[in-house]
C-alpha cells in the first residue's frame, strides 16, 4: 500500500503543481482502495479512525484560518492517514509544512500560494525513507 499511495502522492504532486488542483478522481478513490486493503488486513478501524482524526484536523484548520489549504489537500491527506496511521499522519503533516515554508521561502511567494501537494510527497517521502 506504501508504494501505491506514493504514486498516488507523486501524481497529485505533479497535477497541483502545473494546475493548483488535486482531482477528487484521484483521491476518492485512493480513499475507497485504502479502506478496503485495510479492512483486508484487519486494521480498518484504525484507517478509519486515522483518516477521520486527519479529516476533522484540517477542516477545523480550513475553518480557524480561512482557507490556504484546499479541498484536494485534505484529500490527499486524509487518503495518507489512512496509510501510514495516526500519530505518524500529524508528523506528515508537519514535515509537509515545513517543506512547504521552506519552499516559499525559496520562492519569495509570502503572499502568493503554492501548491501543497509537493511538500506533501517529500514528507510523504522521507517517512518512507526512515521506515515510519
Amino acid at each position: 500500500m506504501a508504494w501505491y499511495a506514493l504514486v498516488v502522492t507523486i501524481i497529485a504532486a505533479w497535477i497541483d503543481y502545473k494546475k493548483l488542483i488535486i482531482p477528487h478522481i484521484l483521491t476518492i478513490p485512493s480513499i475507497i482502495v485504502a479502506l478496503i486493503v485495510a479492512f483486508l488486513h484487519g486494521n480498518g478501524m484504525a484507517a478509519v479512525i486515522s483518516g477521520a482524526i486527519m479529516f476533522a484536523s484540517l477542516l477545523l484548520l480550513l475553518f480557524l484560518t480561512g482557507g490556504g489549504i484546499g479541498g484536494g489537500d485534505v484529500y490527499l491527506l486524509t487518503f495518507l492517514a489512512m496509510v501510514v496511521g495516526f500519530p505518524t499522519s500529524h508528523l506528515l503533516v508537519l514535515l509537509a509544512l515545513l517543506v512547504a515554508f521552506a519552499w516559499s521561502l525559496i520562492l519569495r511567494k509570502r503572499n502568493g500560494c503554492i501548491p501543497l501537494a509537493p511538500p506533501i510527497f517529500v514528507g510523504y517521502a522521507i517517512l518512507m525513507m526512515t521506515n515510519m
